[in-house]
């Protein structure tokens, strides 16, 4: 039968090689941020930064005693092939298809957003129903669920481009009819080029994309699911509602049901 020495010898051995005994606390682990510029919503530089769901992936990771250590911004398509390779990744703000599912640690709806067509007053005064668009030239962010669900409704005529201030920047050269994306960060990348809401034109939505917090495949489903059970206190304490609520981002889901 081991002594008390013995118990103490074999403590201090564990310890000094750093191995966790039972019903000690694990310290708190360190995640990376990746997403893309995309205002309001994530803001690389300026008064507005780090933008509305960053903040609160930020303010998440606190409550979970998770230290983030660097927020990269980087172009979206990049972004997304980091967090599919890379551990301990926070992604934001992604939409979840099916191509995506089994890619990443799905953790919590974060807002929704308009998607839609937007263009210039100058290249179309007003924007007719989506059929009536099929054989217009269509900018659509690359890697984005966008292209796909046009393709799927037979429009042809599509560019893909790799960031919104891109697709902005093309769209002020009347290089598009018009784009197909997220409507609020569309007419956000447009307004930064100087241009005014009068001379943006916003579709009626055709519909609202659920944007999420994921993470990278090495979190798993057990930690995921504390990571939804902080998100859901946080919304219960108003927390979430008055950061999502000051930037005049959608909270949760309002895609219809």
């Amino acid at each position: 039968m081991p002594t008390q020495n013995h118990r103490f010898l074999l403590l201090s051995v564990l310890l000094s090689l750093g191995l966790s005994l039972p019903g000690r606390a694990e310290e708190a682990k360190a995640v990376q941020i990746v997403t893309s510029h995309f205002p309001p919503y994530a803001v690389e530089s300026g008064p507005d930064a780090p933008g509305a769901v960053v903040e609160a992936a930020q303010m998440l990771a606190r409550r979970m005693q998770v230290k983030v250590t660097n927020t990269q911004f980087l172009p979206w398509t990049r972004a997304q092939v980091v967090a599919q390779k890379q551990p301990q990744l926070l992604i934001l703000p992604l939409d979840r298809t099916p191509e995506r599912e089994t890619r990443y640690r799905w953790i919590v709806k974060l807002f929704c957003r308009p998607i839609g067509f937007v263009t210039l007053h100058s290249v179309h005064a007003t924007l007719g129903p989506m059929d009536t668009m099929r054989d217009a030239r269509i900018g659509v962010l690359r890697t984005s669920s966008y292209a796909s669900q046009l393709r799927a409704l037979r429009f042809s005529n599509l560019v893909e481009i790799d960031t919104y201030a891109d697709l902005a920047r093309l769209m002020s050269m009347s290089s598009f009819d018009a784009i197909y994306a997220s409507q609020d960060i569309t007419a956000n990348a447009m307004k930064a080029l100087g241009l005014t809401d009068a001379e943006i034109v916003v579709a009626k939505p055709s519909g609202y994309d659920d944007s999420w917090l994921a993470a990278s495949l090495d979190m798993s489903e057990q930690e995921a699911q504390k990571w939804r059970q902080a998100w859901s206190q946080a919304r219960k304490d108003g927390t979430v509602e008055k950061m999502l609520d000051a930037r005049q981002v959608r909270n949760a889901s309002c895609a219809p049901g």
